[in-house]
């Protein structure tokens, strides 16, 4: 009985035409490579979270910084023309700029 050994060998070996990655991953390290692109799809999910999370946070300290600074523009003018008469600046632009902008970043937060 004289059984031809590449005949065997093709038929236990993974058939690299439609897995050309199967000549450099043995089928015994499948888990693990299996494993290892999990983990690495996980950490990319993790570091894309972060990156949103601090555009986000990014968003919300610009808005807060505008919001204060038509705050103080208002308060600064109303202040001295209360004090020496004439007009006053309502400094409304910044204020709904920096709320519109806490707003996006409330909303796009992870």
């Amino acid at each position: 009985m004289s059984a031809d050994p590449r005949a065997h060998a093709a038929a236990t070996s993974p058939d690299t035409a439609t897995d050309p990655e199967a000549l450099f991953h043995p089928p015994a390290d499948e888990d693990a490579r299996r494993e290892a692109m999990l983990r690495s799809e996980y950490l990319r999910a993790m570091a894309e979270e972060a990156e949103a999370r601090r555009v986000a946070n990014r968003s919300i300290l610009v808005g807060l910084a505008w919001l204060v600074l038509g705050i103080v523009v208002t308060v600064a003018t109303y202040s001295s023309a209360s004090q020496q008469g004439g007009t006053y600046l309502v400094a409304w632009g910044p204020v709904v700029y920096g709320l519109i902008q806490i707003v996006r970043g409330l909303a796009s937060r992870p």
